[in-house]
């Protein structure tokens, strides 16, 4: 699933999360910060900090449609779409300690990290 969803020109790096009580996942998005500014200004809204765009309800709404139109395209349906998004204030680096030294998803790390977003976006 998150290779196709990283070919997506917003996803900069993704991990997809399914919660036990939930029919479809979520996905944590590290954005494109260019592509998001663009996206954003496309779609008349203001902010030009991946942190304030990135907290923007409408903006987020957009992405996902986005990021599941790429999944349909991509061959994925039912269960493998995406129902849900958070996007990351932050880029994900080893420094951090939400991905390893070879790059991969720290998803232990990043779900505590996101955990609040996460139970917010599955709240509705």
């Amino acid at each position: 699933l998150e290779s196709i969803y990283r070919s997506c020109s917003l996803v900069a790096n993704i991990c997809v999360y399914a919660a036990e009580d939930k029919n479809k996942p979520i996905a944590i998005v590290v954005p494109v910060e260019a592509a998001l500014k663009s996206l954003a200004k496309q779609n008349g809204i203001s902010g030009d900090s991946l942190e304030a765009l990135a907290g923007d309800r409408k903006l987020r709404a957009i992405a996902l449609k986005e990021i599941q139109g790429v999944g349909k395209a991509g061959g994925l349906a039912g269960i493998e779409i995406i129902d849900g998004l958070v996007l990351a204030k932050e880029e994900w680096t080893p420094q951090n300690g939400l991905v390893t030294s070879a790059m991969k998803v720290n998803r232990k790390a990043i779900f505590q990290k996101y955990k609040e977003d996460v139970d917010a976006v599955l709240a509705g």
